[in-house]
């Protein structure tokens, strides 16, 4: 509440310490209160950047010559009388209702009142705000050498390792992970040395953050990641009855695919286009060494069935395929190659090609994990392209 003060009618005198307060500070005696004045609030509150934000109502008892904000830093003069304030503010504006007061110091505590003088020698004062600025704290260092252990990562299990942080004490790890790459990172574990081991559903981006009680790391360590490469071009393959001059043969490449002539002895395929029942529009995709074309690689297939971002491991248990027959329902299909990498194959279209009386062509896009033996994908069910 804002207090009104006007000179007192009838004082003869001033007291010894208001004049002493008059002679070697130069201030003047609080007036006292004047019941029809208008009425204010003055608030205080540090902020995250330890400085002191304030904010105050405007006055609204009439005119008024200008705010201006005092502080100090003792807790007053216990003896009453003039307090030495510090003028931080004079504003002439009446729409000038807040203040940023950074000149503060951590740890400090500071009392605020904000005068609003009403004519030279009448002034209005609020209340005193008393504020403790926090203590500064002070961010763990990043953690460096994030990677991950490839040689200890395999199926759904991703291993990482980090460096220790030196020189400065803390309780452990916050390990994060940023599924499919996109949007927050989430905390999956916390951890008291520098290595995890995640079992993730999905591909993805990881990092880690030191902690101390509620302190943490500045920064994320910069991240690393089990993303699948991504492939942005179709191919088309066909099966036995379109074109002689047709490519039905496929090879996975890490950066790209590569169609060829699965008849052809020279070209070693992982897979190839091949119809088993002779209609349109039906193919089969078989593995590179199976059946009439078998010269190429082996390969087994798992159609998705609704799991996009992993796959079983392909350990000779049912549901896995070394050749069969495509339908539009089995939009993605994984791939399991013979040297131990996964691929994610996205089935774009099978379509009757219009030349020949019975060709089947087959129009597909691939991701494929560039780690050996981990099953980890995109969540994507159609190629986005």
């Amino acid at each position: 509440m804002i207090r009104i003060q006007s000179p007192v009618k009838h004082r003869m005198a001033l007291s010894a310490c208001a004049l002493l307060c008059l002679l070697l500070t130069g201030c003047r005696e609080q007036s006292p209160v004047s019941p029809d004045g208008g009425e204010m609030v003055l608030e205080a509150a540090p902020d995250d950047d330890c400085n002191v934000q304030l904010s105050w109502s405007a006055w609204s008892g009439g005119s008024f010559l200008e705010y201006r904000l005092h502080r100090r830093t003792d807790a007053g003069n216990p003896e009453g009388g003039c307090r030495s304030n510090v003028p931080i503010l004079s504003a002439p504006e009446d729409w000038v209702t807040s203040y940023v007061d950074d000149e503060v110091l951590p740890g400090m505590t500071y009392t605020y009142r904000l005068e609003v003088a009403l004519e030279p020698g009448r002034s209005v004062w609020s209340e005193e705000v008393e504020v403790v600025v926090p203590e500064e704290i002070l961010a763990l260092p990043t953690v460096t050498g994030l990677f991950i252990d490839v040689g200890n990562t395999a199926g759904d299990s991703v291993s990482m390792m980090w460096d220790p942080i030196v020189g400065t004490e803390i309780d452990g790890y916050i390990v994060y992970f940023m599924p499919c790459a996109e949007g927050d990172w989430q905390v999956i574990d916390t951890v008291t040395t520098e290595a995890c081991t995640d079992h993730a559903t999905c591909a993805g981006n990881y990092s880690v953050k030191a902690y101390f009680g509620s302190e943490l790391s500045e920064d994320y360590a910069a991240p690393v990641s089990d993303m699948p490469n991504i492939i942005a071009e179709w191919y088309t393959i066909y099966d036995q009855f379109a074109p002689a001059d047709y490519h039905s043969g496929f090879i996975f490449g890490m950066t790209g695919g590569q169609t060829g002539y699965a008849s052809d002895p020279g070209f070693v395929q992982d897979m190839y286009c091949y119809d088993y029942t002779k209609g349109d529009p039906d193919a089969g995709l078989s593995s590179g060494d199976y059946g009439p074309y078998g010269n190429g690689n082996e390969m087994w297939f798992y159609a998705a069935e609704g799991v996009y971002g992993y796959c079983p491991e392909c350990d000779g248990s049912s549901g896995w395929w070394d050749h069969g027959m495509l339908y539009p329902a089995d939009d993605v299909i994984f791939g399991y190659l013979y040297d131990g990498y996964y691929v994610k194959i996205y089935i774009i279209d099978i379509f009757p090609e219009p030349i020949s009386m019975n060709g089947t062509g087959v129009v597909l896009t691939y991701e494929i994990q560039p780690i050996n033996e981990l099953r980890l994908f995109t969540e994507e069910s159609t190629s986005g392209i």
